[in-house]
């Protein structure tokens, strides 16, 4: 899928991307707008390997995530930001839950808006 960042609330600008597991049961496996920091289930956030990244208004977010167990026995959530090439910031998303993953797209504050685009 394909977001565009339309508009941060000013004081409350992070915003959180990714998949949980149905009903927001583990597993979780987020990335945040404001750094491109990453998180597993309750976990600590990590640095983005190749440092941080800012995600700002006007910029399109495309996320993948592959399930069909070709890193087995996992499955991957990669991310390129606009016009740049994917980078793999999941490589350990269990196939063997028995519940269903689900996108999602946390919002920091008020005033935010992400705009789902359509496929391309």
């Amino acid at each position: 899928w394909t977001l565009c960042i339309e508009r941060c609330c000013s004081h409350r600008p992070q915003m959180h991307i990714g998949v949980h597991g149905a009903g927001h049961r583990r597993p979780w496996r987020l990335m945040t707008t404001t750094r491109c920091s990453r998180a597993r289930d309750e976990d600590p956030w990590q640095d983005r390997p190749g440092g941080d990244v800012a995600i700002q208004e006007g910029d399109f977010v495309h996320v993948e995530v592959d399930l069909r167990g070709l890193h087995l026995p996992f499955g991957t959530l990669s991310v390129a930001l606009n016009s740049e090439p994917q980078e793999v910031v999941f490589d350990d998303i269990s196939l063997t839950s028995s519940l269903p993953m689900m996108p999602v797209v946390c919002m920091g504050g008020d005033e935010s808006r992400v705009r789902l685009c359509p496929a391309a």
